[in-house]
């Protein structure tokens, strides 16, 4: 183990609690608390990597101390662990930032293994975090250097190339989800968009039956698709009001700026070409090459319709997150000029559908 972790195991039972911090003592710091309010309480005077939480607690539902969680502190890793699991529960966990949903009971080699990743990750965010934000103050020049690992300038902190190929626990994909996750941390609207961004688009190549490789090329293009706002300003991404013509211009450079700070690592063509396309409108009207109907690549029309999508349902500073009525009139009413008509009604199948459901599991 590269380093220790800090861990809190939340549970109100006692022997799962017990058993957790039993398994998990030889490899990190073990704290418990046998409730949601302890383990908020706690948290205010010490600091955990991560939490391993229960779900069914009687003082407060754990998805409930998840949000709390993320809203006192984003970089705590969090690993749902319960017995009375749903999909209902595991969506709305992964949606408010859990590393992981295991059911009990579990395979020991396997809970030990995502502690593991999780605790993992959270280190390569940090290097990567000072990375970045060394890399804000860099021109695309200095960027493409530091990612090619061709030096770093005076003061700066390790290429990104060194985070990733120094931690051997951690696969492309992992990196490519940690690195999208520390970028997504400097914009405090687009916490876990990519995440979002990724589930959805997946859902909708599988209605479509696209091949395994173009799902592999979906789901690293989904998480990668923002990386080029890198070089954007803080002011600029966080602004609640309108953009000026200029910022606009800043931000229709990033699909062309996030190929060019990927193509050192070597990633396939067609993903690099998704990330380019993903803001290409369907007549012709988007950027940054103007590509209409079937010129955009199948995935990049996916990640347009996604990524539009996710924004709509998201809370803004200028607004609170629209209804889901309102968002698939939008998405209807946009089909054929930004988006892909027939995947705009894949995609409002899929959520009218899942609605429906909701509906009746709640009644």
């Amino acid at each position: 183990m590269e380093c220790r972790g800090n861990i809190l195991v939340v549970d109100d039972e006692i022997g799962p609690r017990e058993s957790i911090r039993m398994i998990m003592k030889p490899y990190h710091d073990i704290k418990t608390a046998q409730s949601g309010e302890e383990a908020l309480q706690k948290m205010l005077t010490e600091s955990f990597d991560l939490v391993t939480l229960d779900l069914n607690m009687p003082d407060m539902h754990g998805i409930e101390v998840l949000k709390r969680i993320k809203e006192k502190s984003r970089d705590v890793e969090v690993v749902i662990i319960t017995g009375y699991g749903s999909l209902e529960t595991a969506q709305q966990a992964i949606r408010y930032g859990a590393f992981d949903y295991i059911t009990k009971p579990f395979n020991i080699v396997d809970f030990v293994s995502v502690v593991n990743k999780a605790i993992h990750k959270l280190r390569l965010r940090v290097r990567m975090g000072q990375v970045i934000a060394d890399l804000q103050d860099k021109d695309m020049t200095g960027r493409m250097n530091i990612m090619q690992g061709g030096g770093s300038p005076k003061g700066l902190a390790a290429p990104l190339g060194d985070a990733w190929s120094n931690d051997k626990d951690l696969s492309l994909m992992d990196f490519i989800k940690v690195l999208s996750s520390t970028l997504e941390a400097k914009n405090s609207n687009m916490h876990h968009h990519s995440e979002r961004v990724d589930h959805y688009s997946m859902v909708i190549a599988r209605a479509m039956d696209l091949s395994e490789k173009e799902q592999e090329y979906l789901t690293i293009a989904a998480f990668l698709h923002d990386i080029g706002k890198v070089g954007i300003s803080n002011e600029i991404l966080n602004k609640a009001g309108a953009l000026t013509q200029d910022e606009w211009a800043e931000i229709r450079k990033h699909p062309r700026s996030g190929v060019d700070i990927l193509k050192p690592l070597c990633l396939p063509q067609e993903v690099l070409h998704i990330i380019l396309h993903h803001h290409e409108s369907f007549d012709g009207k988007g950027y940054p090459d103007g590509l209409r109907g079937e010129e955009i690549p199948l995935s990049a029309r996916i990640i347009r319709i996604i990524d539009s999508y996710d924004a709509m349902i998201s809370n803004r500073p200028y607004r609170q997150a629209l209804s889901l009525d309102w968002v698939i009139r939008e998405l209807r009413s946009c089909a054929g000029t930004q988006f892909d008509p027939r995947i705009v009604e894949i995609f409002v199948d899929i959520l009218t559908r899942q609605e429906s459901c909701n509906l009746v599991g709640s009644s």
